[in-house]
């Protein structure tokens, strides 16, 4: 009996000047005999070539075996292999595949046949929870792989999955550490560290310092370590720290510097400009709601004026300055820090 496997490739050529097109491919089955040395087939010059090919694996022993296919321009040129696994069974399409058992291991294969195996009552499809001893798995971030072999002894590919090993004592269930660390990673506890109250679940909020020159939107990352010192991966988000060129310059412009940001417990104004008249300040939360509005009046060129802003909470506020005609002089974000 003849045995064929069908693939669907898509090649695409990208095309130069001259607009190669492609004129043929080779195949050939799991060991490279070479450019230009493999089965070769010619097909009508495209630019691009999408269709299923069907190829006969009357040479291929039964098993898990990789088809490689590679494209030839009309210049002579070869693309990169295409490489594609598939099971070769033995032609037997009356015999019934079940899967008759598994095998598994922890992090490095030992090899097809070599790791632990459980025999299965046989059955064409296999679904089940399957318990798994770790007691020789050391606590930590591991990867269990599984595959399954069927009646006639051939096996499937490697199914994994992570997973954290824990040493059974529910107290290392606990956090008590979080890292962070703004947008490149220094390595795993290389962040700041914030030491928290052991807790199976974490929700606060923490307050970490960003470095002095951030403006504009940064990525901030977080992780957390437990009571057995195993770490979890990280979570991120895109925080907009300070103000944008547009808002310094607009308050640079009419003479005003406001000043730090971050801010923690006071906020400075510092006037320099020859408006006479009343100034109202407002800072805003994001929700609109102005937590402090103050009126004062300049009433020379110069003018420093300090705002206690230790009573806001911790997160990003607007500050804007008008005139009492209503004149905007300038509206900023700054980021309060406790």
């Amino acid at each position: 009996m003849k045995k064929f496997i069908s693939v669907l490739f898509l090649a695409i050529v990208v095309l130069q000047s001259n607009a190669q097109l492609l004129e043929g491919y080779e195949y050939f089955f799991d060991t490279d005999p070479g450019v230009g040395n493999a089965t070769y087939v010619a097909i009508t010059p495209t630019e691009d070539y999408s269709a299923n090919i069907n190829l006969s694996t009357a040479s291929v022993s039964p098993g898990l075996h990789a088809l490689c296919i590679r494209f030839k321009d009309t210049e002579g040129s070869w693309s990169t292999v295409y490489a594609k696994q598939f099971l070769n069974l033995d032609g037997s399409v009356q015999s019934v595949k079940e899967v008759k058992g598994y095998e598994y291991f922890f992090d490095e294969d030992p090899g097809v046949g070599s790791a632990t195996y459980a025999a299965v009552t046989p059955t064409e499809n296999y679904s089940g929870s399957i318990n798994i001893s770790t007691t020789s798995v050391g606590a930590g971030l591991h990867k269990l792989g599984i595959r399954f072999k069927d009646n006639e002894g051939l096996w499937s590919t490697v199914h994994s999955k992570q997973f954290i090993n824990l040493d059974g004592n529910s107290n290392t269930l606990n956090i008590t550490e979080v890292e962070v660390f703004f947008d490149e990673e220094p390595g795993v506890g290389e962040g700041t560290i914030v030491a928290v109250t052991p807790t199976p679940n974490l929700n606060t909020t923490i307050n970490v310092m960003p470095p002095s020159n951030f403006t504009g939107q940064h990525l901030a990352y977080v992780r957390v370590k437990n009571a057995a010192g195993l770490w979890s991966t990280y979570q991120k988000d895109t925080v907009d720290f300070a103000v944008s060129v547009e808002e310094i310059d607009l308050f640079l412009q009419n003479g005003i510097n406001v000043y730090p940001n971050p801010a923690s417990s006071f906020l400075k104004l510092d006037f320099d400009n020859n408006y006479m008249g009343t100034l109202n300040l407002n800072v805003i939360d994001l929700s609109g709601r102005k937590a402090i509005s103050q009126t004062f009046i300049k009433a020379s060129d110069k003018l420093n004026k300090t705002i206690n802003i230790g009573e806001l909470a911790t997160g990003q506020y607007f500050v804007e300055i008008k005139t009492n005609e209503g004149k905007t002089l300038g509206t900023a974000k700054i980021l309060i820090f406790h």
